[in-house]
C-alpha cells in the first residue's frame, strides 16, 4: 500500500519523463491556490526538491506575489470578482456588511499569509468577549 504524505506538505507527480515537486505558496487575488513547482529527472530528486521547498516555505523564503495583500483588500477583490457577478445582490450586501462591520476592523490589516487558525479563533473569542450576539458571531464566521 502506498504511503500518503501529510496534507499541506506538497505533492510529487510524473508528467511525461519529468518528476514534478509542487507546494502551495499562497493564494491569488481571486482566491485560487498559487503553487511553486520544481522539475526533476528522477523521483528521488523530486523528493529532495520537495523537502527543500518545504524548508524554504517554513523559513519564509517562498512567498507569493501578493504576500503584502491584506485581508480587507482580498475581501474587496473577492466580493467584486466572485460574489457580485455570481450571487444575488442581497448576498453581496450581506457579505459586504459583515466584512465592513466585524472582520475588517479586527483582522483587515493582517497580510493574508499571516492569518492563522489561531488568529481567527482569537477574533471570534474577542467578538464574544465584547458581547456581540451569537447570531452576529455566526455571520462573521460564515462570511
Amino acid at each position: 500500500m502506498r504511503r500518503r504524505r501529510e496534507k499541506g506538505l506538497g505533492s510529487i507527480f510524473k508528467r511525461g519523463d519529468t518528476w514534478i515537486s509542487q507546494i502551495q505558496v499562497g493564494i491569488t487575488a481571486s482566491g485560487r491556490p498559487k503553487y511553486k513547482q520544481v522539475r526533476s529527472k528522477t523521483q528521488a530528486l523530486a523528493v529532495k526538491a520537495l523537502k527543500e521547498l518545504n524548508k524554504d516555505l517554513a523559513l519564509g523564503n517562498l512567498s507569493s506575489d501578493n504576500s503584502k495583500l491584506t485581508l480587507s483588500e482580498w475581501i474587496k477583490e473577492w466580493l467584486d470578482s466572485e460574489v457580485k457577478p455570481n450571487r444575488e445582490p442581497k448576498t453581496y450586501d450581506f457579505y459586504e456588511y459583515v466584512s465592513r462591520r466585524w472582520i475588517n476592523p479586527k483582522l483587515g490589516s493582517l497580510p493574508l499569509n499571516k492569518i492563522t487558525t489561531t488568529s481567527v479563533n482569537s477574533f471570534l473569542a474577542a467578538l464574544e468577549k465584547e458581547g456581540v450576539s451569537a447570531n452576529s458571531r455566526v455571520n462573521a464566521r460564515r462570511a
